[in-house]
């Protein structure tokens, strides 16, 4: 026995001091979940976050191979009130069907949300800064970091939209517009969102006008055509 690892003992206060302190050693050399507070995902973990962020948002961003015409990635962001969160990328008609599949949690600051994420079937570890507007806060905008499927570290531009303003319609163009342009103000080997690009995303452009505005435009366009043609 006493060629392996050991302390002894005599008395039961020497016996709680040797448990004590070769516990706080192990701590130290494996913070595993149940010595420390449950981390599963391997990222800092917190009480919880604010309320206005919980739930389901659609993320979006466009594909930059220059030999295909750009395609939307859509994908899918759940955040939960301890705050974590869980990002099902590239999927088609369901969460189901995801490409991939990262879980992490959040740090909220004044003006920038950071996700911490790792993916379920490797060691990549990618992150997601989005900006949001001073008012509603039912879309953000901002950069995803990640490795492209040949292992490249790659940064592009995200859109993130509430899954209740999703549903209602995005104004496509203006949005491909926004995320795909070039910098104006920064040189164009660093990706930035810069303020023209916020400026529009956070205005009601962004959205699409519902079947009703568009049919009360069409009408007003015609009675105006009409009155010309008296």
């Amino acid at each position: 026995v006493k060629k392996l690892p050991c302390e002894f003992w005599h008395t039961s206060d020497q016996l709680a001091y040797q448990v004590s302190s070769a516990l706080s050693l192990k701590f130290q050399e494996n913070n595993r979940n149940g010595w420390m507070p449950y981390n599963p995902y391997g990222v800092d973990s917190f009480d919880g976050i604010e309320d206005w962020f919980t739930g389901k948002y659609d993320l979006l961003y466009y594909s930059e191979i220059k030999q295909r015409n750009k395609k939307m990635i859509k994908s899918k962001l759940i955040v939960e009130r301890n705050g974590i969160a869980t990002l099902y990328n590239n999927i088609k008609n369901d969460i189901s069907e995801a490409e991939y599949i990262y879980h992490g949690t959040c740090i909220i600051t004044e003006n920038v949300i950071y996700i911490f994420l790792k993916s379920d079937c490797s060691k990549e570890r990618p992150t997601l800064y989005l900006t949001r507007s001073v008012g509603n806060s039912n879309r953000l905008i901002g950069l995803f970091t990640a490795l492209s499927s040949n292992m490249v570290p790659v940064c592009v531009k995200v859109a993130c939209f509430s899954e209740e303003l999703f549903k209602q319609g995005i104004n496509e163009n203006l949005l491909k517009e926004i995320i795909t342009s070039s910098n104006t103000v920064w040189e164009n080997n660093m990706l930035v969102i810069e303020e023209v690009q916020k400026h529009m995303f956070f205005s009601d452009e962004i959205k699409k006008p519902s079947y009703e505005a568009l049919e009360t435009g069409q009408m007003q366009k015609g009675n105006i055509h009409n009155e010309n043609e008296k």
